[in-house]
Formats: structure tokens, sequence, C-alpha cells
């Protein structure tokens, strides 16, 4: 081949890798001086290139009349050997550039490379079935513009298809948490069979004269085992991330039932405290004493915010409201509450506090931010309605909220310990059988929450 055409072929290889990792890296946080980073990137990436077009030779250079002799053989394994170094060092070039362009961990960046390197495999296999198969059928593919315009066209549908089939439900938080020597050991074999597999492929089948039947065969082993290779890691990676959020929303249970219980203490002691002075203040205002007025107005209007006692039925829900009352006061936050707490009689009281803290939490923070003092408010409403219990939580936002699996993403800069209030909210309505529906539009958030009453 002329070296025109290694440089090109070589090119094209890369291309397609290019656009896999990008797929596999797009909810990567970048690092600082991307720009700068990403020419180092590129620099390395063309010294490569020159050094694959000098080193590689090209499998279908090997002359047919060689086949099934000791000298093809030789040529065989030298090219196997060769293109193995150079597909390596082209795997550990990408684990190094995803390393210097995103925060990820080595873990992390492996299991991008392996999915790139797997992605790029089954399309690729997929477009060398298609030659092979091609004129069994009767289509001729010698045209020279067949074959570019078909490989894009392939490659473009089979990453479309990886895509949302796999890497879309994988997000940063779930590819930084891939950790441990079974996740490298895993991935790091992953990249070796796809290596193996595909080079074997390309080297020896034309050393054995393999019958058209038998490359289909093999073709199509291969495609089953790259799948299966995509498919092994994607569940590594997805139900670590599980496994890690069920983790995390057990110990948030364990936490919010203490902080119930220290939170009830407290609030009882505050408003025997809060009754005491207020029965106090009467008395000085009643008997006449030098004291002065506006002073204890103020004082009985403080008082007044801790005496504020909340009898809506349900344990739980008092405490909760109680305590958020508070944080609202303090943040200068109206909270509006028509709540009837009797109709979550059939809930566990921590369960209550859960999803009512979290569902508060979320909408004073939300509020928290906005300086326009009208629109710092947030409404509550839970009632009955048949055989039904509707909870209903409005509040003012600034910004955009977007949406992900029914649930907003957090808009913290850390992932990894982030967003877990929202999923907490759908794990409590999913135990009771009940459905969640969020949605914001026009700087207004909406909550609602239908439980069916036991």
């Amino acid at each position: 081949m002329p070296l025109a055409g290694k440089v090109g072929r070589t090119l094209l290889i890369a291309a397609q890798l290019v656009c896999a990792v990008i797929l596999t890296t797009r909810t990567l946080e970048r690092k600082g001086r991307w720009s700068l980073r990403l020419v180092g990137v590129g620099a390395a990436t063309v010294l490569l290139i020159l050094m694959t077009t000098l080193l590689n030779v090209d499998p279908s250079e090997t002359d047919i009349q060689l086949a099934l002799s000791p000298q093809g053989l030789k040529e065989a394994n030298e090219t196997f050997a060769i293109q193995f170094v150079v597909f390596g060092l082209a795997a550990a070039l990408c684990v190094a550039s995803v390393l210097a362009l995103f925060s990820a961990t080595l873990p992390a960046a492996l299991f991008c490379v392996s999915e790139t390197y797997v992605l790029q495999n089954v399309a690729s296999g997929f477009f060398g079935l298609v030659l092979t198969c091609a004129p069994l059928f009767g289509i001729d593919v010698s045209e020279w513009w067949l074959i570019p315009l078909g490989m894009v066209g392939l490659f473009a549908v089979v990453y479309a298809i990886g895509y949302q089939a796999f890497l879309a439900r994988i997000d940063a938080a779930g590819l930084l948490h891939v950790r441990g020597g079974e996740a490298l050991a895993l991935m790091s074999l992953v990249d070796l069979i796809c290596l193996v597999f595909d080079l074997a492929n390309k080297c020896y089948l034309s050393f054995l004269a393999a019958p058209v039947g038998v490359t289909i065969l093999y073709q199509l082993t291969q495609l089953a085992m790259c799948a299966l290779l995509l498919w092994m890691e994607f569940e590594l990676v997805y139900n670590q991330r599980l496994e890690r959020s069920v983790a995390v929303l057990n110990r948030m249970h364990v936490d919010e039932k203490r902080q119930y219980e220290l939170f009830r203490q407290s609030v009882d002691a505050i408003n025997m405290k809060a009754h005491d002075l207020r029965h106090q203040i009467r008395h000085l205002k009643k008997g006449g004493a030098m004291v002065d007025q506006s002073a204890l107005d103020q004082l009985a209007r403080d008082v007044a915010i801790y005496d504020a006692a909340i009898d809506t039925g349900n344990d739980a829900l008092d405490t909760i409201l109680v305590e958020k009352n508070l944080m609202c006061v303090q943040k200068h936050i109206r909270l509006t509450c028509m709540v009837d707490g009797a109709a979550l009689s059939f809930m566990n009281l921590e369960d209550v506090y859960s999803l009512f803290g979290n569902v508060l939490d979320n909408a004073i923070e939300a509020v928290g931010q906005l300086d326009e003092r009208g629109r710092r408010s947030v409404s509550l409403l839970v009632e009955r309605k048949g055989q039904m219990v509707v909870i209903h939580e409005e509040n003012w936002f600034a910004g955009e909220v977007v949406f992900e699996d029914g649930l907003p993403q957090t808009t913290k800069g850390d992932l990894l310990n982030h967003g877990y209030g929202t999923r907490s909210i759908r794990e409590v309505v999913s135990r009771y059988d009940g459905s969640l529906a969020m949605r914001a539009s026009d700087g207004r958030f909406e909550l609602n929450v239908l439980l069916p009453r036991a």
C-alpha cells in the first residue's frame, strides 16, 4: 500500500477512536487549560500516527501465495506482533489523554478507553461483515465512494445505538466511582480480548485462506464477543453506581431518623421555654414594671417564632415543619402550608421526615438564591382525595433546571456526593407504590406526589 494510503488508513482509525472517546467522556469535567492540554494530546497523537505509518504492516499486503506456508505464517506473526504493539500504544495514549484532559480516576479513564475500543470494534466488525457478505448477494462495492460512505453511515448507526443503550445511562458520578482492582482487571481483560480478536481476524484469516463461510462465522463470533464485553463493562459500572446509591440512601435514612429524634426533643424543649417566657412577658406588662415596651414587644415577637407550635396530626410532619419554618424565618423566606398530617398516618414517621425534609430542603435552597423578596416563598399542600393522598409543593427558582430520568440534575460541582435528595424522595414514594412528577417552567418549580392510602 502506498504511503499516502497507510497514512489515510491510520487517520481513519484514529478518527473512529476519537469519535468514540467523545461519547464515553462526555460527562467528565474538563481540567484547567483544556485547550493547551488538547494541543499536547494532539501532538502526541500525530507522533503516534507517524510511527504507526512507519511500523505498520498492512495484512492486506500479505501475498496470498504465501498462505499456508511457513513464510506466510512468519509474516502473519510479525504483522500480529507489530500491530499488537501499535494498538497497545494507542490504547495507552488514549488513557493518558483522558487523564490529561479530564478530572478522572485511572479506572474511569480505563473504562472510557475500553468502551471506546469495544464500540469501535463492533462498528468495524459490522462493516467487515457487510463487505464479506456483499458479493454473496451480488452487491458490487468496488466503486471508490461506496466504501467510505458506507463506513461513515454504519459507524454512525452503531455509535448511536451504543450510546443510547449504554453510554447515555452512565453519568459522571457513575464514571468517577469506578474503582478497585476488580474493575481494572476486567477492563484490561476486555481491551486484551478485543485487541486479540481484531488482530487475529486481520492477520490470520488471509494466511489460512479461510473460506467465506468461516470468515463470516469468525466475524459474527467477534461481534457477539464485543457486544458481550460492552454489556459486561456497562453492568460493572452501572451496578457499582446502584450499590453506592443504595448505601448512601440507607445512610441518609439512618441519619434522618437520628436527626428527627434529636430535633423533636429540641423542639419540645424550645416550646416549653418559649411558653414560660411568654407568660413572664405578660406578667411584666400587667405588673406595670419599668420596662421598655418596645423591647418587650420585640421579645414577644421573637419568642412567638419559637413558640409557633404546629399540629398537623402527624408528629414527624410537625417536627419537620417547625424545623424548616425556623430556617425560612432566618433566610427571610415565606413558608405557606396547608397540610393534613393525619392523611399520612399509614407512613412510617422516619419516611415522612425524610420525604418532606428533602422536598423542603431543595425548595428552600432554590428560593434562597433569589433576590426578589416577592418570589422568596415556598408553598406546601397535603390533602386527601378519595383513596389517594396528594402532596403538592411549589417554589420559584433562578436559572434552568435540567431533568434526567425524571429528576432534576444537581447544580453542584460535586456530582459524586450530591443529587441524592431527589433520589431519596423517589425512593420513599416508590416504597408506598406512589407516583412522583416534577416539572419546571417560567421560573417556577412544581413537585406532585400521589400516594395510595393503605
